[in-house]
């Protein structure tokens, strides 16, 4: 009797569980999109369509997508994961050591990448001598990720794909190689990082997939020292208390809303008053594209005089707040506004300096960008009117 009250039990169970997102759906229950991504749209029903295959499989996605209680049941399906069996649910995530999170695609994309080291070396030495033969000065750098500051936390190598073994092992020569060219437009942040995190500063920390603020302090004061290094001043570095957000990878890959605790880090310099324009808070995608710019009014302290300018991805942080203190004028546009060529050249023609920033695993895409003919042609268009212009003063 008692054996078949449990096997009623489970079935019963069983059935609850497969009823209930029909139940969900009679009481009004919809799902919304928890990935990054739009919802599938259901499929139009017509008497062809239904001898299609890929209507079938059109409405297989709709009908996983728009299933009531499956945000839920996927969050349940990572909490299990996460915690009970020390994994990651999501693709884009590798479960790392003591918890840490990486990004899987930090780690693989490099060696698959069709441009090479020297396809970068001479886009950016290209680059280079055209603003210089310009009067523009020009920097590039690779932000670091974090399975290059913290690779003891990745996952055991056992644990790895012979593919991801190989990538990361082609990662650490890459740096090597292009650290030891000592090109003078190159700005090294691997080094000043990796000293930062033995001096125990927490650059980055485990579930986040973007550097903490001390990253973007680090970062400014690298720059600075570069550019104008008499200027530089630790004592402009301001701490503040500890605090807790979402573990970004956690919450955006996995659903998984877990609290992280972090500390505030910024510039500050006395006699500087920083002026944040009307640009420097877009509102939307499109206004984002026109960037932010920062100018500074000073009493009497050094700055880095002129305009300059820096393309910079997401990875950039909190990088741009860090700097401004240190220039009279700093403009920074995201990478996807270098789609508008007219734009990237209008802002180059009347830099001071130009700043490149892209995240260490899409380096390539500075190839792909900067190798651009039209880019190419539109920046030499504007470098030429601005010469003839200067001419024509002079004469």
């Amino acid at each position: 009797m008692t054996r078949r009250r449990v096997d009623i039990t489970v079935a019963a169970l069983f059935l609850l569980f497969l009823a209930a997102p029909t139940l969900a759906r009679l009481l009004g229950v919809r799902e919304v999109a928890i990935e990054n991504r739009e919802l599938a749209a259901a499929p139009e029903p017509s008497a062809t369509a239904l001898l299609d295959p890929e209507f079938f499989e059109a409405f297989s996605r709709y009908f996983t997508d728009h299933l009531p209680l499956r945000a839920r049941l996927v969050r349940l399906n990572s909490w299990i994961d996460y915690h009970w069996f020390e994994d990651s649910s999501s693709p884009s995530v590798l479960m790392g050591r003591d918890g840490w999170l990486f990004l899987a695609d930090s780690v693989e994309v490099p060696c698959h990448a069709a441009p090479t080291l020297r396809h970068l070396l001479e886009t950016a030495s290209q680059l280079d001598g055209l603003l210089r033969e310009a009067g523009i000065d020009f920097l590039f750098y690779l932000a670091p990720n974090k399975s290059a500051i913290y690779p003891e936390y990745l996952p055991e190598r056992r644990n790895l794909s012979r593919r991801r073994r190989e990538c990361i092992t082609s990662r650490r020569v890459f740096r090597s190689a292009l650290t030891e060219r000592g090109a003078p437009w190159l700005l090294d942040l691997w080094a000043p990082l990796a000293s930062a995190r033995r001096d125990g500063l927490p650059v980055f920390s485990p579930l986040a997939r973007h550097g903490n603020p001390d990253m973007a302090v680090v970062t400014a004061r690298e720059l600075v020292r570069r550019i104008r290094p008499q200027i530089w001043n630790e004592a402009s570095i301001i701490r503040g208390e500890p605090r807790e957000r979402l573990g970004e990878l956690a919450y955006r890959f996995m659903q998984l809303a877990i609290l992280e605790a972090y500390e505030e880090a910024a510039i500050d310099r006395p006699r500087v008053t920083v002026t944040a324009h009307s640009d420097a808070a877009p509102v939307s995608k499109e206004a984002a594209r026109d960037g932010r710019r920062f100018t500074t009014r000073r009493a009497g302290a050094p700055v880095i005089r002129g305009t300059t300018v820096v393309f910079h991805d997401s990875f950039i942080g909190q990088v741009d707040r860090a700097m401004a203190p240190y220039f009279e004028e700093i403009v920074f546009l995201p990478w996807s506004g270098l789609r508008d060529h007219a734009r990237v050249a209008e802002l180059i023609g009347r830099a001071d300096r130009v700043v490149i920033e892209k995240v260490e695993d899409e380096w390539y895409k500075v190839v792909r960008t900067f190798f651009d003919p039209g880019l190419q042609q539109a920046i030499r268009d504007e470098l030429e009117a601005k010469a003839r212009s200067k001419r024509g003063a002079e004469g």
